[in-house]
C-alpha cells in the first residue's frame, strides 16, 4: 500500500464511477479497477459493494476511506515542508469551535502572515469530536476547545479569556423587555441546546435542578443553522455570546445567564508531534496575545 494507491482509492470512493475516477486521476479504468483489487487482495479486505450500480463502500472501507484523507494530507503537508525546508513557508490547519476567541487566532495568523506572507492556514469549524479526532489523526496541527473538555491528551494553551452563556432569543418572545435569564427562567422555555456542552455537564451545578427538567426541542452542533431555528420561532437557543450571526438579525437578542456562567477557551496540538518552525512561530505569537491579554485585565481590573 502506498500514496498513490491510496489516492487511487479515495478518487474511487469520492467520484460517481470508476470512470470519472480514472478520468481524475489520469489514467485508464482498467489499471485503476486492477489497482483497486490489488489494494484488496494486500488488506485482505473487501472495501467496495460491487452488487449495486454504483460503487459503495464497506464498513471496512468506510474505515480505510477515513484513515486514507488523513494520512494522504499528512503526506502532502510533510512533503511541501521539506520543500520549503529552508525558508519560513507552509500551511497552518486549525480545527476550532465557534467562539468569538477566535479573534485572538486570527491575530496570530495575521502577525504570523506579516512576518512570513508565503504562510497560508486553514480553518476548519466543528465541535469536540472532530477537533479531538483531527488532532489525533494529524489533519490538524491545533484544536480550539470550549467548555469543560478532556485535553489530557495534548499539550495545552489555555487563552486569558472566556465566553459568557445565555440565549438568543426572539425580541417579540415572552423574555422581552429582559436584560438577563435565570435558571428558573430556562426551566420555563422551550430550548435548543448544544449536544456537546449537555454531556460535558456544562450546566451542572448552574442549574439548581436536573438538565432532563429543561424542555430541550432540539440539539445542535454549530450554531449558525440553529439560529435560523430561533428565526422560525422553534425555540430559544442556549448558547455562547457572539456566535452564529445572530447580531445580522433584527429580531433576535443575546440574554446574558444570570448569574453568570462562562466557558474557557483552550488551543490545544499533540505531544506526538514536533512542531515545525511555521507552527512555533504561530505558537509564539498566541503566547504574546495571551500576555497582552492577561496584562490588560490587570490593568482593568477592579
Amino acid at each position: 500500500m502506498n500514496i498513490r494507491v491510496l489516492r487511487y482509492f479515495l478518487a474511487a470512493a469520492s467520484l460517481p464511477n470508476l470512470t470519472s475516477a480514472a478520468e481524475f486521476l489520469h489514467t485508464t479504468q482498467p489499471n485503476l479497477s486492477r489497482q483497486l483489487a490489488e489494494l484488496e487482495d494486500e488488506l485482505g479486505q473487501s472495501l467496495f459493494d460491487r452488487s449495486q450500480r454504483r460503487l459503495k463502500l464497506t464498513p471496512q472501507g468506510e474505515f480505510l476511506f477515513k484513515r486514507a484523507r488523513s494520512i494522504v494530507d499528512l503526506f502532502d503537508r510533510t512533503r511541501d515542508e521539506l520543500i520549503h525546508f529552508e525558508g519560513l513557508s507552509g500551511k497552518i490547519t486549525i480545527t476550532a469551535g465557534e467562539t468569538c476567541a477566535f479573534k485572538y487566532i486570527a491575530m496570530a495568523l495575521k502577525r504570523l502572515q506579516q512576518e512570513s506572507p508565503k504562510v497560508v492556514f486553514e480553518v476548519i469549524s466543528g465541535h469536540e469530536p472532530l477537533i479531538a479526532e483531527h488532532l489525533t489523526s494529524g489533519v490538524s496541527q491545533f484544536g480550539l476547545f470550549i467548555g469543560k473538555v478532556n485535553t489530557s491528551p495534548y499539550v495545552t494553551l489555555e487563552l486569558n479569556v472566556e465566553d459568557r452563556w445565555g440565549v438568543i432569543c426572539r425580541k417579540d418572545s415572552v423574555l422581552a423587555g429582559r436584560d438577563k435569564v435565570g435558571p428558573m427562567d430556562l426551566k420555563n422555555l422551550q430550548l435548543l441546546g448544544s449536544l456537546q456542552a449537555f454531556k460535558r455537564e456544562e450546566f451542572t451545578g448552574w442549574l439548581g435542578y436536573t438538565p432532563e427538567q429543561l424542555q430541550l426541542r432540539g440539539y445542535f452542533n454549530l450554531p449558525s443553522s440553529a439560529v435560523l431555528m430561533v428565526r422560525e420561532k422553534l425555540g430559544t437557543l442556549l448558547c455562547l455570546e457572539h456566535v452564529g450571526g445572530y447580531e445580522s438579525f433584527d429580531d433576535l437578542q443575546f440574554l446574558p445567564l444570570d448569574p453568570p456562567l462562562t466557558a474557557k477557551i483552550t488551543l490545544a496540538w499533540s505531544r506526538d508531534t514536533n512542531l515545525n518552525l511555521v507552527c512555533q512561530r504561530f505558537l509564539q505569537h498566541i503566547k504574546d496575545i495571551n500576555d497582552e491579554l492577561a496584562l490588560k485585565s490587570e490593568i482593568t481590573a477592579p
